[in-house]
C-alpha cells in the first residue's frame, strides 16, 4: 500500500487533480502508514470520493490541517488508526 500512496500522491499531484481535502486525504494515509498502520486502496479511494468536491469552509478547513506538522500536531497514531479502520499491521498491534 505505501507504494500505492506514493504513486497516488506523486501522480495526483503532478497532474494537479486534487484538492486540499483530497491532498489531506493522502497524508494522512501515509501518516497511518508511517504509524504501523494499513490503509486498504479502497479506504484512500473512498476519502479522495468523499472530498471531490468540498464546500469553501471544507477546503479552508483542509487547506489549515493540511501542513504535515499541523496533521502530527493535531492527529495522535491512534486516532489515525481509529479514522482508517484501524488496520494495524502485525508489527503495530
Amino acid at each position: 500500500m505505501r507504494a500505492t500512496v506514493g504513486i497516488v500522491w506523486i501522480v495526483g499531484l503532478g497532474a494537479g487533480c486534487h484538492n486540499s481535502c483530497q491532498a489531506l486525504c493522502l497524508r494522512m494515509a501515509s501518516y497511518a502508514e508511517e504509524c504501523g498502520f494499513v490503509v486498504s486502496d479502497a479506504e484512500l479511494d473512498q476519502c479522495l470520493s468523499d472530498l471531490s468536491s468540498p464546500d469553501r469552509q471544507t477546503r479552508q478547513t483542509c487547506g489549515d490541517f493540511g501542513s504535515p506538522d499541523t496533521l502530527r500536531s493535531e492527529w495522535t497514531c491512534e486516532a489515525l488508526g481509529s479514522y482508517w479502520g484501524d488496520g494495524a499491521t502485525d508489527d503495530a498491534r
